[in-house]
């Protein structure tokens, strides 16, 4: 499989097993489950799934929903608009966010970067929050050493 950076959204398609992505204005599939695609992601850019998960949780202080960091200095965090085995759940990569607005029956489009954009099934409050929490991951992350209490200890 060839990594593509800065995909805009992903999403399963949960009848055959395969993922949908979101990419320079076009859909694609791939023959991978979205936790597939987002391991791929994570571990071409030195991270684990998991580890990132639960640094958004402890940074946001939340349970639910957590999003998945991916490459920090492009601010690539993708997070779920629903539970991720809800079959509506899209993963929208914050990084690549140009806009937010509100569509009918509680929905909302997502404008990118890249001129692409998608509706999705939760509300504009909804993507916001999600929003709001990845800034606090990324603002999380200052240099860990700062948080240490060292001592020099003399020869």
């Amino acid at each position: 499989m060839k990594l593509l950076t800065g995909i805009d959204f992903l999403y399963g398609n949960h009848k055959n097993h395969t993922a949908i992505i979101g990419y320079k204005g076009q859909l694609y599939g791939i023959e991978k489950t979205v936790d597939e695609v987002l391991m791929i992601l994570c571990e071409a850019n030195g991270r684990h799934v998991s580890g990132s998960k639960l640094l958004f949780a402890k940074a946001t202080q939340g349970h639910q929903k957590l999003g998945v960091l991916v490459d920090p200095d492009k601010e690539e965090i993708f997070f779920p608009t629903h539970a991720s085995m809800n079959h509506l759940c899209v993963w929208v990569n914050y990084g690549r966010i140009h806009s937010v607005h509100s569509f009918e029956n509680s929905h909302c489009r997502i404008l990118f970067k890249s001129g692409h954009e998608i509706e999705v099934s939760c509300t504009i409050r909804s993507v916001r929050g999600q929003m709001k929490r990845c800034r606090m991951v990324l603002n999380s992350l200052g240099n860990p050493y700062e948080m240490m209490n060292v001592t020099l200890i003399e020869e």
